[in-house]
């Protein structure tokens, strides 16, 4: 099955994969992902929970060690026959995985969910950068901000802190700080 074709002059390119430059790209392959995720849930059932994100899934199962590794197989295979193409190489498994940006970790009591150290490395690196010029550019505050948003999503109490910096990005008036 072909996914998409364009022209050039005389010439036509027909791809024969999904891709993701052209609008209907993400809304195709966004709808796998989430009838992936609806029938990885069927599958389960009370025993897990399935997030799709793009290529990335993460499984969360309970149960004996035995019957989660059983589950672990049972989903594997179902993802293959169905032929997603999923980010095999960074497939984890255990009680601590990064998963899309975030670390993990299941202790006895709670779940713990932090950015990944190297997000927050390079965060705290580009504050002190920032911090030591004289103007940070328009496109130097957004990539801050960027940083700093993705890990609000996982820590919610830096939104606020970041709502100053976005102000300051919309302000028409402003072309560098």
């Amino acid at each position: 099955q072909k996914f998409l074709s364009t022209a050039f002059g005389n010439k036509y390119q027909v791809f024969h994969s999904l891709v993701f430059g052209p609008r209907s790209g993400p809304t195709i392959g966004g709808r796998f992902a989430a009838f992936l995720g609806r029938i990885t849930h069927a599958m389960l059932g009370d025993e897990g929970r399935a997030e799709v994100f793009v290529d990335d899934p993460a499984l969360a199962l309970r149960g004996s060690d035995e019957r989660r590794n059983e589950l672990a197989v049972l989903t594997c295979w179902l993802w293959r026959v169905m032929a997603f193409p999923l980010a095999w190489a960074k497939a984890q498994f255990g009680k601590r995985v990064d998963w899309i940006g975030a670390s993990i970790e299941i202790k006895e009591d709670a779940v713990l969910v932090q950015p990944q150290p190297s997000k927050v490395t390079s965060a705290a690196a580009t504050t002190i950068m920032l911090s030591k010029l004289p103007i940070v550019t328009v496109k130097q505050l957004q990539s801050y901000a960027g940083q700093l948003n993705f890990m609000a999503g996982i820590v919610p109490y830096m939104y606020p802190f970041i709502y100053t910096l976005w102000g300051v990005i919309y302000d028409k008036g402003v072309n560098s700080l």
